[in-house]
């Protein structure tokens, strides 16, 4: 019962405004960032660093997971629409999305794809380890 009551106290350490502001300018350089050809998620989570040493302990590690999985989901731009994988995981995105992009002539449907298979899997990956974490 003691799990429940820290994951509950951690959604509303999240839940506050700062937080909050911290995980949409978060998306937001982290879209940006991931969407630059040949930069990988590591490096963006690197080159983005700085901006989190003035913050609250909490807020700089939302803005850091923010910023990873952001990028992840960024980099599907370039491997979508130009073809060109920024990191790894973008090489099948870019197998399958560019040419749904171009010769069928559907980017919109596309990256829409992958904004809802981002999603899900990550909702899957968080809800595992969160389940792992309260066992």
């Amino acid at each position: 019962m003691e799990n429940f009551a820290l994951l509950l106290y951690g959604f509303q350490a999240l839940f506050t405004l700062e937080n909050l502001i911290a995980c949409i300018v978060g998306a937001v350089l982290g879209l940006i960032n991931g969407a630059m050809p040949g930069i990988g998620n590591l490096a963006g989570v690197a080159l983005l660093l700085p901006l989190t040493f003035g913050f609250n302990p909490t807020t700089a590690i939302i803005l850091l997971g923010v910023l990873y999985y952001s990028n992840m989901y960024g980099s599907a731009f370039a491997a979508i629409l130009l073809n060109i994988p920024g990191d790894s995981p973008a090489i099948m995105t870019a197998m399958d999305g560019y040419p749904m992009a171009t010769k069928k002539g559907r980017p919109g449907q596309a990256l829409l794809t992958s904004n809802i298979s981002s999603f899900i899997g990550g909702s899957i990956g968080i809800i595992m380890l969160t389940l792992a974490g309260l066992g």
